[in-house]
């Protein structure tokens, strides 16, 4: 079971997959677990160009977003480790790999490093 999962308040959420060939960063605004489901907003979300050899530029995705985004932890998910400042989770199916770091972690994306779409 994931415990304290607000302490990523601040911090930032990751989603990549080298075989499909994306990453994408953002701010976490909110976040929270109703149950088996954790529900977050960002505040801002950034996608990296040149992914997976080597990022080139982070590029900032201005479209809108859902209210409340989900990962559901009982449709295939695994926690692959989860730490004082890090949570890693991996889809089993499309081989996904979620990362949630507190705002404390170091090498976090600055919203001013993006470029504009």
């Amino acid at each position: 079971m994931i415990n304290n999962i607000e302490r990523f308040v601040g911090g930032q959420f990751e989603i990549s997959n080298p075989r499909a060939e994306f990453i994408t960063r953002g701010e976490i605004e909110t976040i929270r677990l109703d149950g088996d489901i954790i529900k977050y907003n960002l505040r801002w979300e950034a996608f990296g160009v040149g992914y997976p050899s080597k990022i080139e530029k982070w590029v900032e995705m201005k479209f809108p977003k859902p209210k409340e985004m989900e990962v559901h932890l009982r449709q295939g998910y695994a926690v692959i480790k989860d730490e004082e400042d890090s949570l890693f989770l991996r889809d089993k199916a499309c081989g996904d790999l979620l990362k949630f770091e507190s705002k404390y972690k170091s090498g976090l994306l600055e919203k001013a490093r993006l470029e504009s779409f």
